[in-house]
């Protein structure tokens, strides 16, 4: 059951990741709202990508200025933060969404399947982004920025 992983950064911090084409969020209407006065009218269930609360915390400190939701996701109530942007296999895009995880999420669940513990999945919210190539049998991602 190895997933695959990956390396993306944010604010000079390495982090790895589950490669989760699957990423989903479901929106409250408080989320729904708050993103439709940023100008976002996208679906209620939409793709996304998630990290750790101490991590989610981290980033919040050090820029105050992103935008958070508070309660987000229906129905864990969860929050939201929109990261400026990310760096993965040397390609910078952004802005992206991730929702907070419970801490023992991604370390001592997901991190049972993978080759190295992870602490965050990397979903639809980041990857549209890219065009992305996956050679499973040689452990080989290719990403690339669509013209």
């Amino acid at each position: 059951t190895q997933f695959a992983r990956l390396t993306f950064v944010v604010d000079r911090d390495s982090l790895d990741a589950l490669f989760d084409t699957g990423a989903t969020v479901n929106l409250t209407p408080e989320a729904q709202a708050a993103l439709a006065a940023m100008g976002d009218m996208g679906s209620v269930r939409r793709a996304g990508s998630f990290i750790v609360r101490a991590m989610f915390e981290r980033w919040r400190q050090r820029h105050p200025d992103r935008p958070v939701i508070e309660r987000a996701e229906d129905p864990t109530a969860l929050p939201m933060i929109r990261v400026a942007s990310i760096t993965v296999a040397g390609l910078t895009v952004g802005p992206v969404w991730f929702t907070q995880r419970p801490e023992s999420a991604f370390p001592e669940y997901m991190s049972k399947f993978m080759d190295r513990p992870v602490i965050a999945a990397l979903g639809g919210s980041a990857l549209q982004f890219f065009r992305v190539t996956m050679d499973y049998p040689n452990a080989i991602a290719y990403f690339e920025r669509p013209q």
